[in-house]
């Protein structure tokens, strides 16, 4: 009879998942790619962008007086904040579905 689980410790799991990657590594990534490569590179776009936008209105506002300069953003950006969102909801949702 055989044993489905086999009492391990740290370095056999590293040793086993190095010896996985060496014997199947190149059909599995492959495989991994072809089924999420898209949608990743999706994600980071749209996460870049993103980023980019917030991260320029932190540093354009840091020496100015204005006391409300993030309610102006939002409320001159409803548009983009709205389509951005929708836009991620959407992409989540494909992503979690396939």
């Amino acid at each position: 009879m055989f044993q489905l689980f086999k009492k391990r410790n740290f370095s056999d799991y590293i040793s086993d998942t190095f010896s996985f990657f060496r014997i199947t590594g190149k059909h599995f990534f492959k495989n991994y790619f072809i089924i999420n490569g898209t949608l990743l590179i999706l994600l980071m776009v749209l996460t870049y962008f993103v980023f980019k936008v917030y991260f320029e209105m932190m540093f354009a506002n840091i020496g100015s007086s204005a006391p409300n300069f993030l309610e102006d953003y939002f409320n001159n950006n409803i548009g983009l904040i709205i389509g951005v969102f929708l836009l991620f909801f959407l992409v989540d949702n494909v992503y979690i579905t396939y």
